[in-house]
């Protein structure tokens, strides 16, 4: 049982559960456990009057294999629903050393996931059917990027410089620089990759 935040708890061993909501109550609650669709219901006036009966249907299995542009598999990518959505909590992992996951939790719907994996560009899928499995992702490395920064006069390495990225905004005719992905090189060198929506990882 896990109710929208910031409430949760797990349900008894005969499958009920109780819950007492002292910062006030939510409009919705959400229950979800290995092996099935999570579900989510409102909460009307008559919360508390009687029980609740909550069927829960059979989870689909989603499986997902990771590999790299070699073939080679991907272990500790990690997978995830995008969005914030409560319904799909559930179906977020680590792909093992063969380089899959596998849920048993999957919604009779569609889904989108995004696959990350520090060293590579993340990707995102959709899946609406186990007659889909197993998705087969493939990584790409990100590119690497070397930065030499020398005085134009001699030629000699700058010993300690900066790099800030920039991008223009729709028609500005100034390109926006973010501050908050600023780098700082030594000796002239500066050697990084360049991660997904413009973030940097220096290596």
């Amino acid at each position: 049982f896990r109710p929208f935040n910031p409430y949760k708890g797990l349900s008894e061993n005969d499958g009920s559960f109780s819950v007492r909501f002292d910062q006030g109550r939510p409009r919705f609650l959400n229950v979800a456990t290995e092996g099935f669709q999570s579900l989510t219901f409102p909460l009307d006036d008559d919360l508390g009057k009687s029980d609740l009966k909550l069927p829960l249907s059979e989870g689909l299995t989603l499986r997902v294999r990771v590999s790299n542009v070699d073939g080679q598999p991907i272990s500790g990518a990690r997978i995830g629903p995008v969005g914030r959505d409560p319904r799909f909590q559930l179906l977020s992992g680590i792909t093992g050393s063969d380089g899959e996951w596998i849920s048993t939790s999957a919604p009779d719907e569609r889904i989108n996931l995004q696959i990350t994996k520090q060293g590579f560009r993340s990707e995102s899928i959709a899946w609406s059917s186990p007659d889909e499995n197993p998705i087969q992702v493939t990584l790409k490395p990100t590119p690497t990027l070397t930065f030499e920064v020398v005085n134009a006069d001699g030629g000699q390495p700058i010993p300690n410089f900066s790099i800030v990225p920039g991008m223009v905004i729709q028609n500005a005719l100034e390109p926006f620089w973010n501050q908050h992905q600023k780098r700082d090189g030594r000796d002239g060198r500066l050697v990084h990759r360049h991660e997904n929506q413009g973030t940097w990882e220096t290596v």
